[in-house]
C-alpha cells in the first residue's frame, strides 16, 4: 500500500505505461531519422 492507501500495483502500472510511452517516442524518432538518412543517401547515389 502506498502512503495514500492505494495499492502499489497502480504505481507499477503507471511506471510501465510511462516506459512504453517513452519507447514509442524513441521508435518514432528513430523511424524519422532513418527515413531522412535514407532520403539523403538515395539522393547522393544518383
Amino acid at each position: 500500500m502506498s502512503a495514500q492507501g492505494e495499492p502499489r500495483s497502480t504505481d507499477a502500472q503507471s511506471v510501465r505505461l510511462r516506459w512504453l510511452g517513452r519507447a514509442a517516442v524513441v521508435a518514432i524518432a528513430l523511424w524519422f531519422s532513418a527515413d531522412g538518412l535514407r532520403g539523403m543517401w538515395s539522393g547522393a547515389a544518383r
